[in-house]
């Protein structure tokens, strides 16, 4: 199976405000748009935000996804930590990201060296993530999916005008 839509109902609501807070607030790093959750042990501290961002082919050999032990200080008490947390009760988590394609993009194809839970934040109907030729469209409910990222996959949004915000966890 290419995408598993797991048991969780995480409130949509309030990850949209904190996404979009941290949007406001940190940015996205602008090589990548993306905004780390996570990051390794003993960081200095302006990087605790972009040091996962990218891809980990980028970081390493310095690290590795196993190496994303540490959940942003300025995270504690939030409800984006409580998400990172719940799936870390059955889930062995790595990097931890907001992932954001903006309107009228598409990734390459690619294959990552993990599988990934994807929690769509904001959406549209033209947001599609391709895996083996299969295509998919992930609801901004409050859902997590796995996805198995190791297949060759793209994601794409088609919107002329919504971005597509999504919160992503590379399993170790």
């Amino acid at each position: 199976m290419n995408i598993e839509k797991l048991d969780y109902e995480f409130d949509i609501i309030r990850l949209v405000d904190e996404c979009v807070n941290l949007q406001d607030t940190i940015g996205f790093c602008p090589d990548t748009n993306q905004i780390g959750l996570k990051h390794t042990e003993n960081i200095h501290e302006s990087q605790t935000w972009y040091q996962g961002c990218g891809q980990i082919t980028h970081l390493m050999p310095k690290f590795m996804n196993k190496d994303f032990t540490v959940i942003n200080e300025n995270l504690k008490g939030s409800y984006l930590e409580y998400v990172i947390k719940e799936l870390q009760k059955t889930y062995a988590i790595g990097r931890a990201r907001i992932m954001r394609l903006e309107p009228r993009k598409c990734m390459s194809l690619h294959v990552d060296l993990s599988k990934r839970i994807h929690i769509p934040v904001i959406t549209n109907l033209d947001a599609l993530m391709i895996i083996n030729n299969e295509v998919h469209h992930m609801p901004a409910d409050g859902s997590a999916y796995l996805t198995d990222t190791t297949k060759r996959h793209t994601a794409l949004n088609a919107s002329k005008d919504e971005e597509r915000l999504h919160l992503l966890f590379d399993l170790v």
